[in-house]
């Protein structure tokens, strides 16, 4: 299901917040004093409509507060929920269905993706994996047939909470030092790119290359620092 605005007070993300907490805390309405929560809770779940009612649903034994603290350190915050299919009984559990329908190539390719904070590229990908841009573009293709990525124009990303899925799955932690090694040379790659594209520009259009990237240049400095 494709996520819902969360930015503004009047938001479907919101609107659909308040709705399914009425389920749960009757007489519940979005007021100045937790309007700040709410908006933060469905910007922390991408505003993902079951991320959305399954922390609606835990009204019913936490506070707001609570919920968007617990969200912030884990998602089995998001749990339980009316749902009869046990998939949809919480995030990680819709998610990791999905993980399921994937082949080994498929997993690798989603672990790798994961080692990305913002939008990436099929290049991005194949270096992290070691592979070429060909085959990494087919299997991106495959995770957002599976609703695991998206893609905007040539670039791919995932949602936060899929991405932290990823990052803290088992099948994660036998190639994260590989990972971290391989995202870093390629930011540095990047990085080398830009800066030659930057002497020769007539627009702007390295800068915001530079802004779009930030964060993953941020984690490759960091990265490097670490090793």
């Amino acid at each position: 299901v494709t996520p819902l605005a969360s930015q503004a007070d009047d938001s479907p993300a919101i609107a659909l917040f308040a709705d399914r907490a009425r389920a749960v805390a009757p007489g519940f309405e979005i007021d100045e004093a937790n309007r700040v929560t709410v908006r933060d809770l469905c910007a922390c779940v991408d505003g993902l409509p079951l991320a959305i009612e399954l922390a609606a649903a835990r009204l019913q034994s936490l506070s707001l507060p609570e919920i968007r603290d617990g969200l912030h350190r884990s998602l089995s915050v998001l749990h339980g929920g009316p749902r009869t299919v046990e998939r949809h009984r919480s995030v990680e559990a819709a998610i990791d269905w999905s993980y399921g329908q994937l082949d080994e190539l498929g997993r690798q390719t989603f672990v790798a993706a994961s080692t990305f904070v913002s939008s990436f590229d099929p290049g991005d990908v194949a270096a992290v994996l070691d592979v070429d841009v060909g085959s990494a573009t087919e299997r991106l293709a495959t995770l957002v047939e599976c609703s695991l990525a998206h893609r905007a124009g040539t670039d791919f990303a995932l949602l936060d909470v899929v991405r932290r899925f990823a990052a803290e799955h088992p099948d994660a932690a036998s190639t994260v030092s590989t990972r971290r090694e391989r995202h870093a040379a390629r930011m540095l790659e990047r990085a080398e790119q830009i800066c030659r594209l930057v002497r020769t520009a007539t627009d702007s259009a390295p800068i915001d290359e530079l802004g779009r990237r930030f964060v993953d240049f941020r984690q490759a400095v960091d990265e490097a620092l670490m090793a």
